[in-house]
């Protein structure tokens, strides 16, 4: 790789333009484009300066390769792992960082341990204070100047822990506001946390919000998983699948059988038709003989307006005060209308005859 587009990747690491670049070494723009366009190289003189500039060797300078400097920094991660004796990782990464001064993976893996060192009473109060401030300034330094949005989200996240820690919620909130727009997983989590640091009062009704809300969408993944595999023809594993989505809603409906009663119902209808698909009509029947008694948690005074099928579990979601967030309705519910498509395939079953009168009456 020759010098001139080394230049240009460590310009663009440093996010500078060539203007800003040409400034700060006292030579033109122009001459700037001309050494990453291989038209022309820097003076001799300028070399220490281009260094310094970008905290590389010259050496580096004249052989910047992605690859080895990737290489060489996994092996100062590694050898940092010391089996717990955090001063001396401490000193690798530091050394590590002299000669690649511009790592992000250092950086932020430096102030990690840094931070767990300024968790350690033991050690002495201004070594801690130190610890901190150097943890803080490097993990700033990644999440503003790093280009892999991965790598600086990495250094945000250890940015809010440090300030929960240190008692300021704002920064760690607004370490948590910088986040990548497509992580709002650590977006979410990130702020549970500070507001479950901070004890305030929005932590219940923020963490039961979030926590129903992924109970949805794991229901719903779930539907769309037993859907696949039935149009796949594989019909034990969408029972597998059924059998899983039935656990999920079982956490939360101890003290509440009316949870979600419809995410229960259409979950033993899908194993029914599995079952049929199997031929195994035992199994079908014995899973169509659970719903009548979910259908019976209907509020009996709605006949054709919407039924009531759900209603929150107070036990897990007693701070949410919407009704719309933590209830559902159905209007109606095509028992009747579902039983016929297992008529030809019980036929004259007797079990299945005495069952499906006693449930239509």
């Amino acid at each position: 790789m020759s010098i001139g587009t080394n230049i240009y990747n460590l310009r663009k690491e440093k996010k500078l333009t060539q203007a800003q670049l040409a400034e700060k070494l006292g030579v033109s723009e122009q001459a700037v484009s001309k050494w990453e366009n291989e038209v022309s190289l820097p003076d001799v003189s300028l070399f220490p300066a281009i260094a310094s500039l970008f905290k590389v060797s010259i050496d580096r300078l004249f052989d910047y390769h992605q690859a080895s400097h990737s290489e060489a920094v996994s092996q100062i991660l590694k050898d940092s792992e010391t089996g717990g004796d955090m001063l001396r990782s401490i000193e690798v990464l530091e050394s590590g960082l002299q000669r690649y001064p511009n790592s992000p993976e250092l950086k932020t893996q430096l102030a990690h341990l840094l931070f767990m060192l300024y968790l350690n009473h033991q050690v002495d109060t201004c070594e801690r204070e130190q610890a901190i401030q150097r943890a803080i300034s490097l993990c700033r330094e990644v999440a503003d100047n790093c280009t892999d949005e991965t790598k600086a989200d990495h250094a945000l996240n250890i940015l809010r822990q440090i300030y929960c820690e240190l008692g300021d919620y704002r920064a760690a909130l607004n370490a948590i506001d910088k986040l990548s727009p497509d992580n709002y997983r650590a977006k979410l989590l990130g702020k549970a946390q500070v507001l479950a640091y901070k004890r305030d009062d929005e932590f219940d009704e923020f963490t039961e919000l979030r926590l129903l809300t992924l109970y949805i969408d794991m229901n719903m993944y779930f539907t769309l998983m037993h859907n696949v595999l039935m149009g796949r023809g594989e019909y034990e594993k969408s029972i597998e699948w059924s059998l899983a989505r039935e656990k999920l809603t079982s956490v939360f409906d101890d003290g509440c059988p009316g949870f979600f009663m419809s995410h229960k119902t259409w979950n033993i209808f899908g194993m029914a038709q599995a079952y049929m698909k199997l031929g195994d009509k035992e199994k079908c029947l014995e899973q169509l003989k659970r719903i009548p008694p979910l259908l019976a948690l209907m509020n009996p005074e709605l006949k054709d307006e919407d039924y009531h099928v759900s209603k929150r579990n107070t036990m897990y979601f007693s701070h949410l005060t919407d009704p719309d967030l933590i209830e559902e309705y159905l209007t109606a519910f095509p028992f009747e209308f579902m039983l016929k498509s297992y008529d030809g395939f019980f036929d004259d079953d007797e079990d299945y005859l005495k069952f499906k009168q006693e449930a239509l009456n």
